[in-house]
């Protein structure tokens, strides 16, 4: 008996062991869900001699295909998370109530305050942003920095306790600070959305950007900003798949996030446009939209992804709006496009990005 029982441990044992390897062939791994390339079959030789790194390069390969590995990440990742209430992966913070924040690029740093900017980085920022100001106003273009906030400066709350933070002074105050003492047009969004935030959910659980809710409210402001007054739109709920922070957990199609659908009040006219220039930054989106009705001003707005849910709002203003992924205002384009008015927007987590202009 006790001799069968361990064969049986031992076929059991190798099961576990070779399933993985030999399910290879029949279970092949997607495309990554992790926002990174899985490692490739090496090659043992390269240009005729045998690789040094065939071996490593070999367990990388294993390590990202080995078969039921999705499978395997998908189980581990929602025991984590329902179970113990932790993240598989150091780049997502678990917070209550099904919220997930981002975890890098200094976007904790930046909202715990631990990344202030030092005497030296405040004076060049000033400035670069001072010289932008001027620069434009030479021309007689209208220019407004906005600042989007991180999604842990609207819903700290929502943070397990041990992640609140206890600084309250961050980047963000000191840039505020400087803006307003050069007299530098911006619009810092924190208020108006944290004072909204309890009545309404503004920004994904399972993503790291707001809503077409909470981008309408941002909208709203800029329009305050710009001396326009904002078109009415009305939005209705559904849901979705998670967001770009459920996809570094692999659980992008396990987890469901409320959707918010914005309908225009009003004959939209806005519609994508020809697009005159070169991308300035290479795997980004350079894009022109507008109205084509030539009583209305032309905008370029300089920015990241949170302006992807303000282009159908702001695109009706203008006849012809170019949204450019880049903080730098290129004079280029602004020769270019002779446009009315400029908008930088920037989230929190990359205002020393400023510092690389």
């Amino acid at each position: 008996m006790k001799k069968m029982v361990s064969i049986l441990f031992l076929v059991l044992c190798g099961v576990i062991i070779f399933t993985p390897f030999f399910s290879m062939p029949f279970f092949k791994n997607s495309a990554s869900e992790e926002k990174r390339e899985k490692a490739t079959f090496p090659s043992f030789w390269l240009r005729g001699i045998a690789s040094a790194n065939y071996f490593r390069e070999m367990d990388n390969f294993l390590q990202d295909n080995f078969g039921l590995r999705e499978q395997m990440v998908k189980i581990n990742s929602l025991f984590n998370l329902r179970v113990l209430h932790t993240s598989s992966n150091p780049f997502v913070l678990v917070g209550k109530n099904g919220w997930l924040f981002y975890n890098a690029e200094n976007a904790y740093e930046n909202y715990s305050g631990q990344d202030l900017f030092t005497k030296e980085e405040l004076a060049k920022i000033t400035e670069i942003l001072l010289t932008t100001k001027e620069k434009l106003e030479n021309k007689n273009i209208k220019f407004l920095f906005v600042i989007a906030p991180n999604k842990h400066s609207i819903y700290s709350d929502e943070l397990q306790k041990i992640f609140q933070r206890k600084n309250t002074f961050t980047q963000t105050d000191q840039v505020d600070t400087i803006l307003e003492e050069n007299s530098i047009p911006y619009l810092d969004l924190r208020k108006t959305l944290s004072q909204n935030a309890q009545k309404m959910q503004l920004y994904y659980k399972t993503d790291t950007h707001w809503n077409n809710l909470g981008a309408y409210l941002a909208y709203k402001e800029i329009s305050k900003q710009l001396n326009f007054a904002p078109y009415e739109w009305s939005f209705q709920m559904g849901s979705k798949s998670g967001g770009d922070l459920s996809a570094f957990l692999s659980l992008k199609e396990n987890i469901m996030d409320t959707q918010i659908i914005a309908h225009p009040k009003f004959e939209a006219k806005a519609k994508l446009l020809p697009t005159l220039f070169e991308n300035p930054k290479k795997n980004h989106d350079l894009y022109t939209f507008g109205t084509q009705d030539t009583t209305q001003p032309k905008a370029v707005v300089f920015r990241d992804s949170f302006s992807n849910a303000l282009v159908p709002y702001l695109s009706e203003h203008f006849s012809q709006v170019s949204y450019v992924w880049t903080y730098n205002v290129l004079d280029y384009i602004i020769e270019e496009e002779h446009p009315d008015v400029v908008v930088v927007e920037i989230v929190e987590r990359y205002l020393n990005k400023l510092l690389e202009e």
